[in-house]
């Protein structure tokens, strides 16, 4: 899912804010940058539904929320709602840790 999201703040500075000239080249170093991260499977429609619906989350969100807890990963994240249904972590909280 970052590369979807990294996608699309690239394509908003560019294009909406005209803040980034190049967006191709911004988008190959991006890629360069991904190469040493461990990329995670797509996770099956129905599981991450079920946490949806149990924790009262988007799917967008519960779809964070099992790829973290399948992972054995910390959910690292600024949204007070996933903070308070969920194990996730302010971003404060995680950077004491590291």
């Amino acid at each position: 899912m970052t590369f979807y999201e990294v996608g699309n703040v690239i394509w908003k500075e560019s294009y909406l804010h005209k803040k980034v000239r190049d967006p191709v080249r911004t988008a190959e170093v991006f890629e360069e940058i991904m190469k040493g991260f461990r990329v995670l499977e797509d996770p099956p429609i129905h599981s991450v539904l079920k946490i949806a619906v149990e924790k009262g989350l988007t799917y967008y969100d519960a779809s964070y929320v099992y790829s973290s807890e399948v992972n054995g990963l910390t959910l690292v994240s600024e949204d007070k709602e996933l903070i308070t249904k969920t194990n996730a972590i302010p971003l404060k909280e995680f950077l004491k840790e590291v």
